[in-house]
C-alpha cells in the first residue's frame, strides 16, 4: 500500500521534505526511487544523533521546465 501511495502521488508532488540517514539499517520500508534528476536540494540541516549516525533533514524542489 505505502508503494502503491507513493508511486501514485510522487509525479505530483512539487516539494519534499525528507530525513537523509547516514546508515544501512534493516528494515522492509524504504522511500521508493524517485528520479532525483527532476529535482533540486533547496536545503540541508545535518546533524548527528547520540549513537553518532549522521542524518540530515533535506528539502528538495520540483525544478521548474
Amino acid at each position: 500500500r505505502y508503494r502503491a501511495f507513493c508511486e501514485t502521488t510522487l509525479p505530483h508532488v512539487d516539494e519534499m521534505v525528507l530525513t537523509e540517514i547516514d546508515a544501512d539499517l534493516d528494515g522492509h520500508v524504504h522511500f521508493p526511487a524517485w528520479d532525483r534528476q527532476a529535482f533540486v536540494e533547496a536545503s540541508r540541516e545535518g546533524h548527528v544523533g547520540a549513537d553518532g549516525t549522521g542524518f540530515a533533514f533535506v528539502t528538495y524542489r520540483r525544478r521548474t521546465p
